[in-house]
């Protein structure tokens, strides 16, 4: 038998959405060019993307028309089109991580963005405990 132990350093609470519904959503600031600003994201361990909607890009100035344009995106809502950022700097509380994200005018009938495999899985150790509506999140050593 294998024991495995896990200690998380940071603790998010859920909150409800627009319908009522609770959902590890946790506030991401998104920093460049020493802008930042905070959105609403859902930690969605189904997503392999992270994506976030013009808003974010629109505040910080950064012209998405001269980023990789795509329209191949697939997800739970159907097809979508994006492009693609390779680094954008995200805080998470304390923690930090640089990581690439899509952008997508899809999300913007959402209230939040879906931080998703890449980068968030891949940089952190995240585990949810539904009963207590937590988000437990740490580096992944």
């Amino acid at each position: 038998m294998i024991d495995i132990s896990l200690e998380f350093t940071n603790i998010f609470e859920y909150r409800v959405t627009q319908n009522g519904l609770l959902r590890p959503i946790i506030v991401v600031t998104f920093v460049h060019n020493g802008l930042e600003i905070d959105h609403p994201m859902l930690v969605d361990s189904g997503s392999p993307w992270t994506v976030i909607p013009p808003l974010i890009t629109d505040y910080l100035e950064i012209d998405i028309i001269s980023l990789p344009f795509f329209s191949d995106g697939r997800g739970i809502g159907g097809a979508y089109n994006y492009n693609v950022l390779d680094r954008l700097k995200m805080r998470i509380g304390p923690l930090e991580c640089v990581g690439e994200v899509r952008i997508s005018d899809s999300m913007d009938d959402f209230s939040y963005g879906l931080l998703g495999q890449i980068p968030f899985f891949d940089i952190f150790r995240v585990g949810f405990q539904q009963k207590y509506s937590q988000l437990y999140v740490a580096y992944d050593d």
